[in-house]
C-alpha cells in the first residue's frame, strides 16, 4: 500500500519506521524526566536544612534524646531550618547571578 505525501513516495515501512523513531524519542524523554526525578528526590533527602533530610534527622536525633528524657527544642530546631533555608536561598540567587553575568559578559569564566 502507497500513497503520495508532500511529493514523496511512503510506503508502510517507512511510515511505520518514522512511527517507531519518534516513541523511541518519546521513550528516551520520559527516561530523561525519571533520571531527573530521582536525582531531585535524592537530594531532597540530603541532611541539608530546610530539606526533607534534614527533618528526617532531626527526628532520628529526637528519637534517641527521647529515650534518655531529652527532645529537641522545637524552636531550636526552627531556628536550624531557617538559617538552612536562607542559605540555600542566598547560594541560589549567588549562582544564578553569576549565570546570567557570564551570559551577559560581567564575569569571565576561569578555569
Amino acid at each position: 500500500m502507497q500513497h503520495v505525501q508532500k511529493g514523496r513516495r511512503h510506503d508502510t515501512y517507512d511510515s511505520a519506521k518514522d512511527s517507531f523513531s519518534s516513541l523511541r524519542a518519546f521513550a528516551g524523554l520520559l527516561n530523561l524526566i525519571a533520571v531527573i526525578s530521582v536525582f531531585i528526590g535524592f537530594f531532597n533527602l540530603l541532611p541539608i536544612p530546610a530539606l526533607d533530610g534534614s527533618r528526617l534527622f532531626f527526628l532520628m536525633i529526637d528519637g534517641v534524646m527521647s529515650l534518655f528524657g531529652r527532645r529537641i527544642d522545637p524552636q531550636k530546631e526552627a531556628m536550624v531550618h531557617m538559617v538552612g533555608l536562607m542559605v540555600l536561598l542566598s547560594l541560589v540567587a549567588v549562582i544564578t547571578i553569576k549565570d546570567i553575568g557570564q551570559w551577559v559578559g560581567w564575569w569571565k569564566m576561569k578555569m
